[in-house]
């Protein structure tokens, strides 16, 4: 009987899913950068949450392996999207493309003039968080060592070119 018992509540029991989870930002521009760019910290902090929340939906029904580290996302002034992600281990490349994805179609906050560009800690089934200072996506590596890394704006157009560049 307790057999029986154990065995259905194994069956009935909710399956585990992966929890991903959002910690500190880490800004590549300043706060006069952020003003001169004319951004809106309130539409920045909703878009924030709604790239929370579309993680969140994408990752709850499935099971990954836990991963620690950014998630980089910068925002052009034409409205368009990018997104990297510097997670170790790295997120299989199918739900890499669903977040991806996903926030290229939610509303970006609006941006003035070139990019504003951010990281996020993110960790999935762990709740840890990378010790990592700043974000470093592998996308990004080879541009950073040819323009350096102390200007955003021309480390963004060497990895993120406007589509009439």
């Amino acid at each position: 009987m307790k057999y029986l018992l154990s065995l259905l509540l194994l069956i009935i029991a909710p399956c585990h899913a992966s929890e991903s989870r959002f910690g500190a930002f880490y800004f590549y521009q300043n706060d006069a950068v952020l003003t001169s760019k004319h951004v809106d910290l309130p539409d920045m902090a909703r878009f924030s949450r709604n790239v929370q929340s579309a993680i969140w939906k994408i990752l709850k029904p499935v099971r990954i392996k836990s991963s620690i580290g950014y998630l980089v996302i910068a925002v052009r002034e034409d409205g368009d999207t990018a997104v990297w992600l510097d997670m170790e281990p790295a997120i299989h490349p199918y739900y890499a493309a669903a977040i991806t994805q996903a926030i290229g179609k939610l509303r970006p906050f609006a941006v003035s003039d070139g990019a504003v560009v951010f990281g996020l800690q993110m960790s999935i089934d762990t709740p840890k968080f990378t010790l990592k200072s700043a974000p470093n996506p592998i996308e990004w590596r080879d541009a950073i060592k040819k323009w350096g890394d102390d200007d955003i704006d021309r480390l963004m157009w060497a990895v993120w070119p406007k589509p009439d560049e």
